[in-house]
């Protein structure tokens, strides 16, 4: 609605006299509103039908039961608010690292947790397999790394999500955690990530949010 009223203001005799969809396939290639370009009204029709890619109701419809947190019970509605913030882009990054994390659960395979942080709402994601036989340490695990990708990043905000698998009775366990407090220098912390740096590289990334035929 902001990106419809700013064009609109800028534009209001043009789009007086183009089909009300123009607005839509403008939206679908840039939210940029300085410009008209006649090509984008041709974008809904060739629009790319990919929401399984970033579709985690599944995941949220879980929630309730899954999320660690001491405290606060209902604080699970503000990692639900997190996510709400996300565009297509971050939920695919956010759902392809998801799924990795409970693959990597069912094989019983050690790996270096897998993460992402959106340059949109400057909030981290990190998601952390571990193996059953592990299962115990759950907590430690899910809170420090959980901090270190938060510091790492130098974010107020982080989400932490956990996975393990019972291969005997197939069920997974899922716990989330979100961490949330202003950024500041740590030497201790510093040191830490120095000497045993938990994670891979990070690096920026273009994305986009809708994809269109051609």
């Amino acid at each position: 609605m902001n990106f419809r009223e700013s064009l609109c203001l800028k534009f209001p005799r043009e789009l007086n006299n183009i089909q009300e969809h123009y607005i839509l396939g403008h939206f679908i290639e840039t939210t940029k509103t300085d410009h008209l370009n006649p090509r984008y009204i041709d974008n809904l029709s060739k629009l790319v039908q990919d929401n399984n890619e970033f579709d985690i109701s599944f995941i949220i419809n879980n929630f309730r039961e899954r999320i660690f947190i001491e405290k606060n019970k209902t604080d699970y509605y503000a990692i639900i608010e997190e996510l709400a913030k996300l565009d297509r882009a971050d939920l695919r990054g956010f759902k392809e690292r998801f799924t990795k994390a409970i693959e990597t659960a069912k094989k019983q395979e050690f790996t270096i947790p897998f993460r992402i942080t959106s340059l949109k709402t400057n909030c981290g994601f990190v998601f952390i397999p571990i193996e059953y036989k592990n299962k115990a340490k759950f907590k430690n695990a899910l809170k420090n790394y959980t901090e270190a990708h938060k510091y790492d990043q130098k974010l107020n905000k982080t989400i932490g999500m956990i996975v393990f698998h019972d291969s005997n009775t197939g069920y997974f366990d899922i716990h989330w955690s979100l961490i949330k407090f202003e950024w500041s220098h740590d030497e201790e912390f510093e040191k830490l990530l120095k000497e045993n740096y938990p994670f891979r590289e990070v690096k920026k990334a273009q994305t986009f949010r809708y994809f269109v035929r051609d």
